[in-house]
């Protein structure tokens, strides 16, 4: 394929934010050739000692750099994100020679957490494993928590993370989702709040605890926002799943008295995956001194943040590392001052081969000025308007008929030979792209939006328009709870007239709201539901979320569908947002995944597609049983790192025939190595359920791509999700977006 750019300068005016001063930090390797080291701490002699996530501990030299392995942790279960996991060094280390490791094991074929002590034989140079002093905690393979912190006071404190089952993160029977504080032999404190090992709850999975201030403060991941710092105080309820970040409407305020709840110290929208921590309280860098050092995983940064004079309020943020050395999973600070961070590069969302993590130190610049924002400047970009493609026999125009669009999410074919889309805040639009005329139908007044998503999501004509003159909907309508709607078209005033809710009441959250839908000949429907984020109603059959729904155009239940009285024609779905119906009746969907295993999945009738219990393929230990008593489907490709594939098609038009039997794939976020958001077609055999090549577009061309649209005459639309209010893809944001981008063949 042979691609020819057509770039049309442009002059934009733009409000510039100017990076005056954050210069970025040297960097000096002190060892390579590790894989996915968890925790880094400082031991006598100037040596690190380290975890690494398969069970090896070791130690290195910094003056040398040279690597001994003290100890290979017994038992250790290996499985994504579980493993050997946090250290903390006993307080008073120098005469105890005491050390503690949190790892994850089996119990039958179930995982759990546990703590164990740990001897360190200074004569020997041996560590060995002591006993066992905390265990049976539940565990999972993704969000486990599993960081150490022991303090001067004598205890330990341990973060449980929720499992991807946030239900157990407000219920103080369970562990999860939870700040454990245990003594040094694992027994609980008589003044623990519950009179168990809970200290703090209402956390999804916190990576981060250091000890300033005389108090103790954690890092915590959200979903695709409001990561989090926070201080952790006794009896003290963080929020999730009932807030995520601080309260954003009155409901959330509401409910933020009832709990008692204490906002966090910052939060993060994006989403940055802040990880290990250390305070740093030294004279070798005064300009750091008072800053807590956070290593993040997903925008890969080591941040210093600084509060105020009380502790509660974050004056100051900057990066001394941004994206130069990968995924940064812990910080360390030595008692002489020096900075060390180790890289996450080797696991499975870093997609780097093992061995390819290091240990650095970090030095940073002399001087750290603020930022400051520049005058309005004039700035001539060169903006890719037109590029022609080249496929085998096709030659194809790529065109962008619409800019200045919101966070589209849904297009749709009209009646008239235009594009009906749904657009952030409640908005259906109409583009006619001969002309790029746009025109407004309809804006919801009682769509809710929030950080986590646009309000509005997919829409569909009646089959049998304009017979049946009825455009569906679905939407937020508060932040709990979602509908899908039909509105009758009245083509005398050319409005959306007479809502009629369908299904009135389905679960909703701050995102995880799906959906897409498709028809059948036989004038079925099928709709795509997220499980709101809330993992367990996946595998709940009395529930609509997490499943893909069959039903007949009035919201009923067809008298075929596999579960009698039930809309559920597949269930075990984290978020699917891609549906494509086969001539041949074959149905394909893509789905999210959490930290991995985003999948592509063959939709069978009355299937288990195994989420929470199961992510991606049956591939793991903890995994399996529950795959052999449920039948869990496994995807036909399950992508990690995640890749959020999104809207999918399937073409079969003339128009294009080197893309005829073959569905095409968006995605909203970059792959490994190379691969960006793109476009991707996968051709299929004759059967429509087997994959035989693949071939990827618009690599990193456009942006965040959230759909795709197949005309009657075999053109393809595209639309960019760039400007989403979460921020998700303000590093993709190119001028003029959002857009509506053309691909179409051209004579020779």
């Amino acid at each position: 394929m042979r691609i020819l750019s057509k770039r049309i300068s442009q002059t934009i005016w733009l409000l510039l934010l100017v990076n005056i001063g954050w210069a970025q930090s040297e960097s000096r390797t002190v060892c390579s050739g590790l894989t996915v080291p968890w925790d880094i701490e400082y031991l006598p002699h100037n040596q690190l000692i380290f975890t690494e996530i398969n069970g090896r501990i070791g130690k290195v030299d910094l003056a040398t750099g040279e690597v001994k392995t003290l100890l290979q942790v017994p038992e250790v279960a290996r499985e994504l994100q579980a493993g050997l996991l946090g250290l903390a060094l006993h307080p008073d280390f120098l005469r105890s020679k005491k050390a503690y490791v949190a790892y994850t094991s089996y119990k039958g074929d179930a995982l759990v957490l546990r703590i164990a002590e740990l001897i360190l034989d200074t004569d020997r140079d041996t560590l060995s494993f002591s006993k066992i002093i905390f265990d049976n905690i539940p565990a999972g393979p993704t969000d486990i928590g599993g960081r150490l912190l022991a303090t001067p006071d004598g205890y330990l404190f341990l973060t449980v993370g929720d499992l991807e089952q946030t239900e157990r993160a407000q219920d103080l029977k369970s562990l999860n989702g939870k700040i454990l504080r245990i003594n040094l032999d694992g027994t609980i404190p008589k003044d623990n709040p519950t009179g168990t090992a809970v200290w703090a709850w209402g956390l999804r999975n916190s990576q981060g605890l250091a000890a300033a201030y005389g108090s103790v403060f954690c890092t915590e991941h959200g979903t695709m926002d409001n990561d989090e710092l926070n201080m952790v105080i006794r009896h003290q309820n963080m929020g999730w799943p009932l807030i995520a970040g601080k309260p954003k409407n009155m409901e959330e305020v509401r409910i933020a008295k009832e709990i008692r709840f204490n906002e966090p110290l910052k939060t993060w929208t994006p989403t940055i995956a802040p990880c290990g921590m250390a305070f740093y309280d030294h004279d070798r860098y005064p300009n750091l001194k008072g800053c807590f050092l956070i290593a993040n995983l997903f925008d890969q940064s080591l941040k210093a943040v600084r509060f105020d004079s009380s502790n509660v309020e974050v004056v100051e943020e900057f990066d001394l590392v941004n994206e130069t050395a990968g995924r940064l999973r812990d910080v360390a600070v030595t008692p002489d001052g020096r900075i060390f961070v180790a890289t996450s590069n080797a696991d499975k969302y870093g997609a780097q081969p093992p061995g390819s993590d290091q240990i650095l130190e970090v030095i940073p610049p002399l001087a750290l000025t603020a930022p400051r924002m520049a005058e309005v400047a004039v700035v001539t970009v060169e903006n890719p308007i037109v590029q022609a493609m080249q496929l085998d026999s096709t030659a194809l125009v790529v065109s962008v008929v619409a800019t200045g669009l919101v966070h589209p999410w849904d297009m749709t074919w009209g009646f008239d030979n235009r594009i009906w889309f749904t657009e952030n805040g409640g908005w259906v639009k109409r583009l006619d792209p001969a002309t790029g005329q746009l025109d407004t139908l309809l804006k919801l007044g009682d769509c809710h939006t929030s950080w986590g998503n646009p309000g509005i999501y997919s829409l569909a004509f009646h089959p049998d328009f304009p017979k049946e003159p009825y455009l569906f909907v679905h939407y937020t309508n508060s932040p709990t709870n979602s509908k899908l709607v039909r509105f009758r078209y009245d083509f005398a005033k050319d409005e959306l007239l007479d809502s009629l809710s369908i299904i009135p009441k389905i679960i909703a959250n701050e995102s995880h709201n799906g959906s897409r839908m498709v028809f059948t000949p036989e004038k079925k429907m099928f709709f795509a539901m997220g499980e709101a984020y809330t993992p367990e109603l996946a595998q709940d059959l009395n529930g609509i979320n997490g499943k893909i729904l069959r039903l007949n155009l009035d919201g009923s239940v067809p008298a075929d569908n596999p579960f009698p009285g039930s809309l559920i024609w597949s269930y075990g779905h984290r978020n699917p947002q891609g549906l494509a119906l086969l001539p041949n009746g074959t149905l394909w969907s893509s789905e999210h995944g959490a930290n991995n295993d985003d999948e592509l999945n063959i939709i069978l009738k009355g299937r288990n597609y195994g989420w929470p219990k199961v992510q991606g393929k049956c591939d793991l230990r903890s995994e399996q049983r529950f795959c052999e008593a449920n039948q869990v489907v496994e995807p036909a490709i399950a992508w990690t790192p995640t890749v959020a594939p999104c809207a999918l098609e399937y073409y079969d038009h003339p128009a294009i025939p080197e893309w005829r039997n073959s569905l095409m794939q968006v995605f909203l976020k970059k792959g490994k190595g190379k691969l960006g958001q793109r476009m991707t077609v996968f051709k299929l055999d004759e059967s429509g359920q087997r994959i035989l090549t693949q071939q990827d577009f618009f690599n990193n061309s456009f942006g965040r791509l959230r759909d795709v649209l197949i005309a009657p005459d075999g053109r393809i639309f595209l639309c960019t999700s760039n400007m989403e209010i979460s921020g998700n893809g303000k590093k993709a944001i190119r001028p003029g977006d959002d857009k509506i981008i053309e691909v179409r063949a051209i004579s020779r």
